[in-house]
């Protein structure tokens, strides 16, 4: 007589070894394609974001900008001015404007213009407005603001555009 108990459980006990076994081999391929495989996540639209923010805070933080306390010829007023950090692959442009045209025009940048030469190209008028819809890394606005230069108060405007490059490895 043959005992079906012990052969039943017998028969478990290689199965239960050839799942380990499957387990083990399914554990080691995907964990070592997890820490092998590291996806890039394009963060510079938010990076431009926070830096415009910054840089607008850090000029004008009540929507007054006195002028005669801003280096308008500086090269590295974010810098020196703002306090911000490692701006190498940043490039920031602020156009400041008065309406009533009392207070004369400046720019301000910092950063490496050739960065720019993206933007210009998909400017001209060869290019649709379907490609230029999404512009990673690329953020333009224009705020209203009172500029203050020798105690003349004027409204004016505030143009602040920042480009940032994508970090190399």
């Amino acid at each position: 007589m043959k005992n079906k108990r012990a052969s039943a459980t017998g028969e478990w006990m290689t199965m239960l070894y050839a799942f380990v076994i499957i387990f083990l081999i399914f554990f080691i391929i995907f964990g070592i394609s997890a820490f092998a495989y590291s996806p890039y996540i394009d963060v510079r639209d938010i990076e431009s974001i926070v830096l415009m923010k910054k840089t607008i805070n850090c000029l004008s933080p009540n929507g007054e900008l006195f002028l005669d306390n801003v280096p308008l010829d500086s090269k590295n007023f974010i810098e020196e001015y703002c306090k911000i950090k490692n701006v190498g692959r940043f490039y920031i442009e602020v156009e400041l404007e008065s309406d009533s045209g009392k207070i004369e025009k400046h720019t301000i940048y910092q950063g490496d213009s050739d960065l720019t030469w993206v933007k210009n190209t998909f400017n001209t008028k060869w290019v649709k407005d379907d490609i230029w819809t999404y512009r990673p890394g690329f953020y333009e606005d224009e705020f209203d603001i009172y500029l203050i230069k020798n105690n003349l108060r004027e409204k004016g405007s505030f143009k602040i555009k920042v480009l940032i490059n994508p970090e190399s490895n």
